[in-house]
């Protein structure tokens, strides 16, 4: 349990509240020099050579060091005497997609040499007298502190900030003693939950992977440990139960002329078009998230009689062909009235041959299919899956029976991974909120770090 300070005065700032009675409040631009930069990408030759630190650099890093790998651009000496990065600099990210996701800041700890502040964020450089690049960088960090740059954030379709609305920006300002013990006391509590975190998300990634292996076991080897097997003839599969079959996706599917329906080519289907309300367009998020009756995305009735050959049927599976590929979903029963999107590929199996929830077991729980597209267009990574491809990947066939023995052991199988990783998922949650809640309580002065010794800390649970 931290201690408090001893007296406190209200900060007549809402998002703030109280602060300890001898600390100030401060506009950013009296605590630090602050600059947009207008650094861009390109490559002039009258210029000289440097690296950018780009929105992304300071989105997903705490620090801004030599670990990133900068982009390479060129820029003008006075440029880079006005935005290569300091010790002690923080960089901050201008604008985002939503009004709740926006200044997000990274520290420089070093200087770094021909690196430059790039275009879309801002540079803030503390008065060394007045301020410690730490402190103002897990300032930012702060819940309350950075609820007045959401306010403030403009716009509709994208949101940014003025350079006036980062300067004009009230932060508490202890004296600079204090700050440095706030500043160390974060960094060391930040570091010890971030490891905590990133040894959750690790076992996640293993328990996943141990998922995948699992289901991988049923649908390729089945149950029963002493059955005979046969060499499937695929190299990633081995040997399956000899009584298995090995069959393609195409000896699968209804006899119907549309059963595999790769959905409308993008002049047939724009966005203008789905600004209506009559019928739906399901789309790559409604296959990821499994959920069918999100979306916002409609065709006219007009329209819908051009299309009506792309409907979807509760049974269909759909798999997403673009992006993150060969992920499908089973239409529920009682699914709106709707049409594929461009990026999604419809297939209908027969009954009583294969389990359609077998298959997108296969699809999602398993690398089977993903490495056959692989081999097939002999790269490493691909974007796109056509129906030609799909009609001709190989999954091993039990019989109808064994298929639903199966699939039951798969869900009391996912039912215990997920659920172990559903668990350490919270803790995730938990630990960061924790962590937002220690800077928060720390540069507002809700708690005092001053005397606060790292080898006397509690030790996290």
């Amino acid at each position: 349990m931290y201690k408090r300070y001893e007296s406190y005065k209200d900060s007549g700032i809402e998002w703030i509240g109280e602060i300890p009675e001898h600390w100030e409040e401060n506009k950013l631009k009296y605590m630090a020099y602050v600059k947009s930069s207008n650094v861009d990408k390109k490559v002039e030759e009258d210029e000289q050579e440097v690296s950018l630190c780009n929105y992304v650099d300071v989105y997903y890093n705490d620090f801004i060091d030599s670990n990133i790998k900068f982009m390479k651009a060129t820029a003008r000496s006075e440029e880079i005497d006005k935005f290569e990065l300091q010790a002690g600099d923080v960089i901050i990210t201008k604008d985002s997609e939503t009004w709740d996701d926006i200044a997000v800041p990274a520290y420089v700890p070093y200087k770094l040499a021909k690196v430059l502040c790039g275009y879309h964020l801002a540079l803030v450089r503390s008065f060394n007298s007045k301020s410690l690049g730490r402190y103002i960088f897990r300032a930012f960090s702060s819940n309350g502190i950075r609820d007045q740059f959401m306010v403030s954030a403009n716009g509709i379709t994208r949101f940014g900030l003025s350079i006036s609305s980062l300067k004009t920006a009230l932060f508490p300002c202890p004296p600079l003693y204090e700050q440095k013990a706030i500043a160390n006391y974060l960094d060391y509590k930040t570091s010890e939950i971030d490891s905590l975190i990133a040894d959750k998300e690790k076992l996640i990634e293993k328990l996943e992977e141990y998922k995948k292996s699992i289901i991988t076991e049923a649908v390729t080897k089945g149950l029963d440990p002493d059955v005979e097997m046969e060499d499937s003839g695929i190299e990633w599969i081995g040997e399956i139960p000899e009584h298995w079959e090995m069959k393609k996706i195409k000896y699968l599917l209804k006899r119907e002329r549309n059963s595999i329906k790769v959905g409308p080519f993008g002049s047939q289907l724009t966005s203008e078009n789905m600004k209506h309300n009559s019928i739906k367009v399901y789309n790559q998020r409604n296959v990821y998230d499994k959920n069918f009756s999100i979306g916002e995305n409609y065709i006219s009735l007009e329209k819908y009689g051009e299309l009506k050959s792309f409907t979807v049927y509760p049974g269909d599976i759909l798999i997403t062909t673009r992006g993150t590929i060969g992920k499908a979903s089973i239409v529920p029963d009682n699914t709106e009235k709707g049409i594929l999107h461009p990026c999604l590929m419809r297939i209908q199996v027969k009954e009583n041959y294969a389990l359609p929830r077998l298959i997108e077991e296969i699809f999602n729980e398993t690398y089977l299919l993903f490495n056959q597209i692989l081999y097939e267009s002999n790269a490493t990574t691909i974007d796109v899956i056509y129906s030609e491809t799909l009609k001709n990947l190989i999954i091993p066939l039990p019989s109808y029976d064994e298929q639903e023995v199966i699939l039951k052991k798969i869900d009391e199988s996912k039912e215990f991974y997920e659920g172990l990783i559903k668990k350490i998922q919270n803790q995730v949650i938990n630990l960061k909120q924790y962590r937002q809640s220690l800077i928060y309580e720390a540069v507002t002065g809700k708690i005092d770090v001053r005397e606060y010794e790292p080898e006397r800390s509690e030790q996290l649970a």
